[in-house]
Order: C-alpha cells, then structure tokens, then sequence
C-alpha cells in the first residue's frame, strides 16, 4: 500500500482486529527510529510509521485519516482528541488544559501535540463533524441553460475511423475515444453523438440521459447537486463538512498553510472529497459517470 502503511479489516465476530504482526511483515519502508503506531478508527486498524519529532496530527494526515483542528494545529480549539490505548505518551501542556486528570488518566490526548517515542496504539473516535450534514437547498425553480444538442450519425463498417465518422472531427479527447470504440463490435449502425457549443462531449450507441453537476465549495461545508441537462431538475444533492477544515477552520488559516508549504496537501484534500461526492452521486441515481458533461463550481479561490 505504500509508504509503509497497512490496513487490515475489523473482525465483526470476536470484536478485534486482524491486524498482522507488522514486525513480523516488510518494513523496508520504516524510517530509521520510527515508531509504529496502530490506530483504531471505523472498525479498521491501521498501522502507521511514526518518525521521530513527527506529531500525530500531522502523520494522520499525510495518511488520509480526517481529525478537525480549527486552530490548525496549535493546540488551542482541543477538537483533535485521540485516545491512548496502549503505550507512553506524555501529556502535553496543551493536554492539561483542555482534558480533566480523570481524562488524561484514560489516555486522552490532543494530536497535534503528541509525538510518539514509542509503539502506541490510539483510537481516533468518529466526530460529531463526520457525521454533520449541510442543510442545501438547490431548488430554484429555474431550468438550467442546455446548449447540449443531441444527432444521430450513420456508422459505417468501413476502414475509416469509428470516433472519425461519429465527430467528424480529429484532435478526439481520449475519453470520447474510448466511447467510440465500443461502437466497433456494436449491430447498431448509427450512433449519438452529444455536442456543447460544438466540443462533442459523448458518443453512444442508445439515446442518453446527460447530466450536470453544481459544486459549491465553502469554508466549513461542501454542497452538490446533480441536474438533468434535459429539463433542469435537480435529481440529487450531497453535502459534508469540508474536509480542509483539518487545516483550519477559517480562510485566513488555511492561506497561511498554503503559503507554508500545504497548498498541495490543501488542493488534494478538497479534490478527493469531491471526487469521491460524484462518485456517490452517480452510484446513488445509477448513473454512468461519463453521461455527466458539465461541471460548475463556486467557491472562494482559496479553497
């Protein structure tokens, strides 16, 4: 899985984990004096390397795992608390303020100030923020402009290129491509061929359904909605708290992160999450990924 990291499922029967013996595994990856920390989050363990001087916060970042910090950081909102499950890790002064002794006793911590010397195992519980959902209202009333317009083109079984007699056009993006070549084995002998503002944005063999999608970025929450190109309807929406708000809860944080060195941590981190909404999107209304061909976006250009 690269980067020395290792997952193992969360076993349902006995309430433990599977994780391997990683000692035991390859660790040609293992930084000199790192440390393994296995965190327990989502009936998953996962296995970490954890160099020296490393905070946790950090680390579970770079390795995809979302804990909220919207002082970026600096131990002062206390929202990235873990718990310690096994292992020494001393409470930081930033622990003391923002936890009870009953609750350091039990091994609470805040991830941004603890840096492992040693093995550890932490769970990193579910926040109320994962499970928050944006209240969105896409509906308008107005129907969207659709400069889509829909032929059907004769195909012949010619030597001539399929994607060539489809467009009429060279200079075929890759993806349109692909479309064209399942035309070659099709019975069909015509095909439907979608343009906007004459770019073809689909070819297929049956009569489509296209789609758009409508991205709001904001500072706290991400906001989308899927729309029938055809009649404007809103057919679907999804929200979640942005996930860049592990780097911040504001604006101005995140600037200073970007200018820090974590503009490209920043733009991977609101991309996935995007990627991974129109994926759920599509999956949810049974739509194939390809027939959506436009996409809006509205947001503050720092994000």
């Amino acid at each position: 899985m690269g980067k020395g990291v290792f997952k193992q499922g969360h076993s349902q029967e006995h309430g433990t984990g599977l994780l391997r013996s990683a000692r035991n595994d390859d660790m040609r990856n293992e930084p000199p004096g790192a440390a393994l920390l296995t965190l327990v989050s989502s009936g998953e363990e996962t296995v970490l390397h954890a160099p020296p001087g490393k905070d946790l916060l950090s680390l579970l970042r770079e390795n995809g795992f979302y804990l909220p910090a919207l002082c970026d950081g600096r131990g002062v909102c206390g929202k990235c608390k873990i718990r310690l499950l096994s292992g020494a890790l001393e409470p930081s002064a930033a622990d003391a303020a923002h936890f009870s002794a009953e609750e350091l006793a039990d091994g609470f911590r805040l991830a941004c100030t603890a840096c492992p010397e040693e093995d550890l195992r932490i769970l990193a519980e579910e926040r109320g923020e994962e499970r928050f959902s944006a209240v969105n209202d896409f509906s308008s009333g107005e129907n969207v402009l659709n400069n889509v317009r829909t032929e059907c083109v004769p195909i012949r079984k010619i030597a001539a290129s399929f994607a060539r007699q489809a467009t009429g056009a060279g200079g075929i993006p890759l993806h349109i491509l692909r479309q064209c070549s399942a035309l070659a084995g099709a019975p069909a002998n015509s095909a439907f061929v979608y343009r906007d503002r004459e770019a073809v944005v689909r070819v297929s063999i049956a009569r489509k359904q296209l789609y758009a999608i409508g991205m709001d970025i904001g500072t706290t929450t991400l906001g989308l909605a899927l729309v029938e190109l055809e009649s404007g309807r809103v057919v679907g929406t999804f929200s979640a708290v942005n996930r860049q708000r592990a780097f911040g809860a504001d604006v101005i944080s995140r600037i200073r992160r970007a200018n820090d060195g974590d503009l490209s941590a920043l733009s991977q981190s609101v991309r996935t999450q995007l990627s991974g909404a129109v994926a759920e999107l599509c999956r949810a209304h049974g739509i194939d990924a390809a027939d959506v061909v436009r996409i809006a976006v509205a947001a503050n250009t720092s994000m």
